[in-house]
């Protein structure tokens, strides 16, 4: 798998959730080593934001939107964006 393929499958993942919502499916796919491992050509810095918002993602999950800090809908939007300019730096590699 290429890295590209990598970043598709994670896409593909946020549209499944967004379609069908089952956040801890979406948070296997978004950890799955197989699917990251490629990803490892991108700087340090995008796998430390990758685990800082899944990290976010998780403690929505457990306090629920209301009662947590973490809104999952701004959550999911920064997963989005992450993507994006991940694919923007595999394109100048």
């Amino acid at each position: 798998m290429t890295a590209a393929e990598s970043l598709q499958v994670l896409r593909e993942a946020l549209g499944q959730h967004a379609r069908s919502p089952d956040l801890p499916r979406l948070l296997r796919h978004w950890r799955d080593d197989a699917a990251l491992a490629p990803l490892a050509v991108l700087p340090p810095a995008y796998d430390q934001v990758r685990r800082a918002l899944l990290q976010r993602l998780d403690m929505a999950a457990a306090f629920g939107e209301e009662s947590c800090s973490f809104s999952p809908a701004t959550l999911l939007a920064e997963l989005r964006s992450w993507l994006d300019k991940a694919e923007a730096a595999l394109a100048r590699m």
